[in-house]
Order: structure tokens, then sequence, then C-alpha cells
């Protein structure tokens, strides 16, 4: 780890006790610098994070409580990230306040987070019974055309010319912090020359044991596609497993306007 990354993990709430009845604060929430991206990229980059909080709520002025999936987007180029345990513990501290409205606790966040994250960002609330979504019939699941994982090398690709969306459910890494595990869906759009399924599902193995926080990760595997002289264009979704109640879903593109999120049952 760099010396500004020591500073922000020792300043974050990973790995510490804490008191159980927290007071309302934006202070807990704690920045993470994104400035050690792996992006040296002569493409266009877009993209987003997205968050779903599914233990939050709070009061009216009745004292009545609601209950809902807080949802949280920022920008993919913002200069900081939160971390995600004071994410929560500040989440959590909204249930002994009252507000006037839901707009005006959206409001509330989005403000305070704002202010660490140094971006834009969206906060919306959605019904708690929200059904997950399904993976399409014509998305490619990696681990149904692979009989052998071997050793990643390099991605090697075939001459047809093609565009398609792949996906595994087996990819897992680990936090950089805590050294547990993380778990993730990773769907992957791309145009160009056919990227061999063994070569593509080895490289995203390869992470099983890789210290990287999620928005890293993703940014890896982007990097890694992206640059391939081969690949005119793609993008990449990581849709990874709650912890802590909390999803998260860091998603990378070279087009504008793609889109590939999905929330899935696993989550």
């Amino acid at each position: 780890m760099n010396s500004q990354f020591e500073k922000e993990v020792k300043a974050s709430l990973l790995g510490k006790r804490v008191e159980e009845k927290l007071e309302y604060t934006a202070e807990i929430l704690v920045p993470i610098s994104r400035e050690n991206r792996l992006y040296e990229q002569p493409y266009p980059v877009y993209g987003r994070d997205i968050w779903n909080a599914y233990e939050f709520y709070y009061r009216d002025e009745g004292k009545n409580v609601h209950v809902c999936r807080c949802r949280i987007e920022y920008p993919q180029s913002s200069p900081y990230i939160v971390e995600s345990k004071s994410l929560k513990l500040y989440l959590n501290s909204f249930y002994k306040r009252s507000y006037q409205s839901p707009e005006q606790v959206e409001k509330q966040i989005k403000t305070d987070l704002e202010a660490i994250i140094k971006d834009t960002v969206s906060v919306r609330f959605l019904d708690i019974e929200s059904e997950a979504t399904a993976i399409p019939e014509t998305y490619i699941c990696l681990e149904k055309h692979v009989q052998d994982i071997r050793s990643f090398k390099e991605l090697q690709f075939k001459e047809k010319q093609l565009s398609e969306t792949v996906y595994t459910h087996t990819f897992r890494s680990l936090c950089p912090v805590t050294s547990q595990p993380d778990f993730a869906s990773i769907i992957i759009y791309y145009e160009g020359k056919q990227i061999e399924y063994e070569s593509l599902l080895s490289y995203l193995v390869s992470f099983s044991e890789h210290q990287g926080f999620h928005e890293q990760c993703i940014d890896q595997i982007f990097n890694m596609i992206a640059s391939q002289r081969h690949v005119k264009h793609c993008a990449v979704q990581g849709l990874f497993t709650r912890r802590g109640g909390i999803d998260i879903n860091p998603f990378r593109s070279t087009l504008p306007d793609k889109e590939l999120y999905l929330n899935l049952s696993r989550q």
C-alpha cells in the first residue's frame, strides 16, 4: 500500500470496533482517493459507481418508520470514492432522526456525499420489495462454454469480428484491508475480434487472490480489455454481492450511452 492509501485506511472504520448507538454526523464518512487508477487510456472512459443500501430507514415527523433501498450513484471520474463501512454507519444513523419528506432525506445524503467525493451524486429511494432482474438470454455465460481453466498469460483472439455480451458468476477478489473475499458477477460487452472464452475466463479467475476494492478491480478489467488492439469498444459491469447490507456495482465503458446494469438475485 502507498502512504496516501495507508492514511485513508487508518482514518476509516474498517476492522475497528464502533459504538452501537451512533448519532447522525457526516464526519463519519471517509473518502478514498482514486489517484492510483490504472487508466493509461488512448480511449474515452465513461461510467459510474452504483451502490444499493438495503438496510436504510428513517422516521417522519409522526415518528413512523420508513424502510427503503437507498440507491447512490456517482461518476467514475470522481476524485474520491466513499469507504463502505463509513457509509454503512452513516446511513444507519438516520433511524433516530425525523424528516418532513423522503426528498429531504435524499437531499441530506446527496449534500453530505458530494462534500466527500467532490463530484455530483444521485440519491434515490426504491421500493424494498422491488424484484431482481434476470440476465438476458442473449448474454453468454463463460463457465458454460469453458471446460478447462488454465494459468492466465494473455487474452487470445479469434479472427471472427462481432459484438457480444458475456458474463461469469465466478469472480472472486480480496478486500485490500481485511483480506476477506468478495464475490461478483462480471458482465462484459465488446466489439471487435472475438475473445477466446478460455483466456477471458482464466483472466477473470486470476483475481481470486487479488487484493483490491471493487472499483479498482473493475478499473483493471476494463483497462485490460479496452487496451487490446483487437477491441474497438467495450463495457464492463461488476455486480458485487452485498456486504454489510450494501452492494457495489462499478460500471466502465468506452461508449457514452452503453448500459449493462442489472440487479441480480444473488446480490
